[in-house]
C-alpha cells in the first residue's frame, strides 16, 4: 500500500498539469463561429487602400550613395543620383467591393498598370489593361476568406479546401496576446493554419503554406489594426493593415 499511494498521487498530479491545457482547446467550428459574430455582417461594403508593392531584392547601390553618406555637403547637389539608387516601393490604389458570401471585386490602380480581379459563385477572374488574363485564384487571393466569408459553416468549408485540418486546434502566443490556432499543434508553423485572437476573437494569422523542399512558397497573411466600420450596437471590423509574407519577406 504505502508504494501504490505515490503512483495515485503522480497520475493525479499529472492529470492536473496536462489535462486542462487540452480540455479547454474549443473544436474548430466554434472558434471559427466566435471569429465570424465578433467581425458582424457588412452586408455590403466598399473600401480603398493604399497597397504598398516590395521590392524583391534592393537594387545596386551606386557609388553616390556612399559618397553622399560619406561627404553629403559635397554630394548633396546630386542626392537624386542617390535615390534613384536605392531600391522604392511601388505604391497602388485599391478599391475593392465585398459582397458576403463569395463576390468580391478588387480594382488595383498602379502607376504603370491596372488589374482587375473578380470573385462570384466560386468562379474568379483576373483582368489587366482590360484583358482576361486568368480565371484561377493565386494563393495569396485567399486573405479575402476570413474577411468575407461570414459565416461559420461556410468559411470552414473553405478552410478545409485550403488544406487546413480542421480537426486540430491549440492554444499558443502571438506579440504577446493568447490565440487559438485552428489547424496545427502549436508551435509547428508547417502546415496551413488559422491564428484567432482569444480575447477580441478576431483572426490575427493565416498560414497559407509552407516553404518545402519542392520549391512550394511559404505564404502568410497577417491581419492587424482592426476598427469598427459601424456602430457600437451593430459592429463591422475590419483590418486597417493587411501584410503578406514570402518566405518570411514582406512582399506588400
Amino acid at each position: 500500500m504505502p508504494r501504490i499511494l505515490p503512483i495515485c498521487l503522480g497520475f493525479a498530479l499529472a492529470a492536473v498539469l496536462c489535462g486542462p491545457a487540452q480540455a479547454y482547446v474549443l473544436p474548430a467550428e466554434q472558434i471559427l463561429g466566435f471569429s465570424v459574430t465578433a467581425m458582424g455582417d457588412p452586408g455590403r461594403l466598399s473600401t480603398t487602400e493604399a497597397l504598398v508593392l516590395y521590392p524583391e531584392k534592393p537594387a545596386a547601390r551606386r557609388p553616390e550613395a556612399i559618397l553622399l553618406e560619406t561627404f553629403p555637403e559635397v554630394v548633396g547637389p546630386y542626392s537624386s543620383a542617390y535615390k534613384a539608387g536605392e531600391p522604392e516601393a511601388c505604391t497602388c490604389t485599391v478599391h475593392a467591393s465585398w459582397r458576403p458570401p463569395d463576390s468580391f471585386r478588387e480594382q488595383v490602380d498602379c502607376p504603370e498598370t491596372d488589374r482587375l480581379f473578380v470573385v462570384s459563385g466560386g468562379e474568379a477572374a483576373w483582368f489587366s489593361e482590360g484583358r482576361l488574363m486568368d480565371t484561377t485564384e493565386g494563393p495569396l487571393d485567399a486573405f479575402k476568406d476570413l474577411l468575407l466569408v461570414r459565416d461559420a459553416e461556410l468559411l470552414a468549408d473553405k478552410l478545409y479546401f485550403s488544406g487546413v485540418d480542421l480537426s486540430v486546434t491549440s492554444l499558443g502566443m502571438w506579440e504577446g496576446v493568447v490565440v487559438w490556432v485552428v489547424g496545427a499543434q502549436y508551435p509547428d508553423e508547417s502546415v496551413p493554419q488559422v491564428w484567432v485572437e482569444r480575447k477580441s476573437r478576431l483572426p490575427v494569422r493565416y498560414i497559407i503554406t509552407r516553404a518545402a523542399a519542392r520549391g512550394r512558397r511559404g505564404l502568410e497573411v497577417r491581419y492587424r489594426d482592426w476598427v469598427n466600420l459601424r456602430t457600437p450596437r451593430r459592429p463591422v471590423m475590419f483590418p486597417q493593415t493587411i501584410r503578406f509574407y514570402e518566405n518570411g519577406r514582406l512582399v506588400r
